[in-house]
């Protein structure tokens, strides 16, 4: 038994001197992200009085400079394409970590799915592992995959090798990807097809189709804001298609009177324009000019 357990125990020691060099590699990582905001906020940098977060339609659509050009407020964008509620509430939480909190959260709404799980939003676990070596992001990652929480505090290697191709195929972002200064990601193309695209008549909200966990997390966001009296402003941006009818509604059913509501201008005639389009949910550079600068009339008057 005793030369048994001799060769166990060099067995696992020699696993943790192996383990070594992937102990030094794990802070580089995320210096190979090229989408550097969630470490940024990690990091305690994130210090901006005014902060967007939503999926593609914030990051895409809302560009903070112009809204600070109009307020003088500070303000950056943590809007994340293809990311449900979930993952921006887990970006908040970071956040909040920090000594600084923002004065002010601009929660861009997806309609009618941002409480509707759907293939076209997840958490973005992707964006999440470069940063693994972070215990709260590596807690969170456990928690959504399943990995051993007690193994990625004993292994490197484990924890992060979800990043490890970064290190010899570094991340490259492409033409939708490109993340500004103010952290936004407008984009002047046009999606094809976009000049003869026809859309039906409005839909109706249906919340029987909501997920329970995505509107839990929504519900969590917005006390996580009030419970630190943070402004919270939920956006309802510009759609060439026919908003759904009672998704606005439902929204402020939830948010009671925790969050203030903020509709685009329906008479603004940029909003029915292709033009200022890159499809029919997202705004492109022109748009996202049009309804930044509108958004920032509305904030600095509301002050």
């Amino acid at each position: 038994m005793e030369p048994f357990l001799r060769k166990f125990g060099l067995f696992g020691l020699l696993i943790l001197v192996l383990d070594l060099p992937f102990r030094w590699v794990m802070p580089q990582l995320p210096k190979l992200e090229y989408d550097w905001r969630l470490r940024r906020v990690i990091e305690g940098h994130c210090t901006e009085d005014l902060l967007v977060f939503g999926s593609s339609r914030a990051a895409r659509g809302v560009i903070p400079a112009r809204i600070t050009r109009a307020t003088g407020i500070t303000a950056y964008n943590l809007g994340y394409p293809g990311a449900s509620i979930a993952f921006q509430e887990f970006v908040l939480r970071q956040v909040l970590r920090s000594k600084k909190w923002p004065r002010i959260v601009l929660l861009v709404v997806d309609d009618p799915s941002e409480l509707i799980a759907t293939k076209a939003v997840n958490f973005r676990l992707d964006r999440a592992y470069p940063l693994a070596g972070d215990d709260e992001v590596n807690k969170e990652i456990c928690l959504r995959t399943g990995k051993s929480r007690w193994l990625t505090e004993l292994l490197a290697s484990y924890r992060i090798k979800e990043s490890l191709p970064m290190l010899w195929t570094p991340q490259r972002p492409d033409r939708f990807d490109t993340v500004y200064s103010d952290g936004s990601m407008t984009s002047l193309l046009r999606a094809p097809g976009m000049d003869t695209a026809r859309f039906g008549a409005a839909r109706r909200y249906r919340p029987e189709q909501e997920s329970a966990e995505l509107r839990d997390t929504f519900i969590r966001f917005v006390d996580a804001c009030a419970e630190r009296n943070i402004r919270l402003v939920i956006v309802h941006p510009p759609d060439l298609r026919a908003p759904s009818e009672g998704f606005i509604a439902r929204i402020e059913e939830l948010t009671h009177d925790k969050a203030i509501s903020y509709r685009y201008n329906a008479e603004q005639p940029a909003y029915s324009d292709a033009n200022y389009y890159y499809d029919a949910s997202h705004l492109n550079r022109h748009g996202a000019i049009v309804f930044s600068d509108e958004l920032g009339t509305w904030l600095a008057n509301e002050r």
